[in-house]
């Protein structure tokens, strides 16, 4: 059962508070960390953007949404949004856990170089977390540009940019699922010499992102179903002349192909012109 419009905007503005205090968690935990390695330090940074961007959609930006009737596909993505933030709270509480155990042997004022040594170890951790943070930030943005979208305000070059948008970021995390399982297919049939435990361990890690990614583009789904909906087909100038026959729509129209927009028109002499829907047969007729 779809989750009320009301209740959801609550949830939404919930999750991000907790992700906030997640990614705060992690960063002072960073900061704590003295002469830390540089891929750290550019982590603390990535932490200090998202936690920037996070404490910007505070209450008072989602007092539209709490009066605003939200379609079905809105509803959906802000319902794959909770979980995908979800998902970023958990990973970031687990590298935090991760960090104690790696750092276990330094202090307040310098890292042992048993614990500089193990970080250097999980590198791929560290650049899948900073991933997960970029991913993270942009599929909130545009989820909360999604919940956002009104036909009645929006123009419809806004609307064809969104369509065009989420359709480039569903073929981008797409193409990254699709990398990963490829990497996690070639290392289940690594040579003799990396043991399965190597191989378990680094699997772990990639599958965890895999995951991350899956729950991300399920936001963008619904919001990909719904502008590419309302994107039209734009003609600026069309002109026949002569005997020339020209139609500008759908054939066999269903109810939900894509609309089509004519700037100018101009039909001259014996010629004809046809902008709208019609059937395969009328069509026929038509071009006669």
């Amino acid at each position: 059962m779809a989750i009320e419009p009301l209740s959801i905007t609550a949830a939404v503005i919930g999750v991000v508070r907790l992700t906030y205090d997640s990614c705060k968690s992690l960063n002072e935990k960073l900061k704590g960390i003295k002469h830390a390695p540089q891929k750290l330090e550019t982590l603390h940074r990535d932490l200090d953007t998202f936690q920037a961007v996070l404490n910007s959609h505070d209450e008072a930006s989602f007092s539209v949404l709490e009066d605003a009737a939200l379609s079905s596909d809105q509803q959906a993505s802000l319902e794959a949004l909770l979980t995908a933030m979800e998902g970023c709270q958990t990973v970031c509480a687990d590298f935090e856990k991760m960090l104690s155990h790696l750092t276990s042997h330094s202090n307040d004022h310098r890292i042992a170089l048993r614990d500089r040594i193990r970080l250097h170890f999980n590198d791929s951790e560290i650049e899948l977390l900073k991933e997960n943070l970029v991913q993270s930030q942009r599929t909130l943005n545009d989820a909360l540009g999604f919940a956002n979208l009104s036909t009645t305000r929006k123009s419809q070059q806004v609307v064809d940019e969104l369509a065009s948008k989420y359709a480039q970021s569903m073929n981008d995390i797409g193409g990254r699922i699709h990398g990963l399982e490829l990497v996690m297919h070639a290392l289940s049939m690594a040579p003799a010499g990396i043991t399965n435990e190597d191989v378990a361990k680094v699997v772990s890690v990639l599958k965890k992102h895999e995951q991350m990614l899956k729950k991300c583009l399920k936001v963008y789904q619904p919001a990909f179903k719904e502008t590419s909906t309302l994107a039209c087909t734009t003609v600026k100038y069309q002109n026949t002349y002569d005997n020339a026959r020209l139609m500008t729509g759908n054939i066999d129209y269903a109810g939900e192909a894509i609309p089509v927009s004519v700037g100018h028109a101009e039909a001259r002499g014996q010629s004809r012109m046809l902008m709208g829907n019609m059937s395969s047969q009328a069509a026929e007729k038509f071009w006669k």
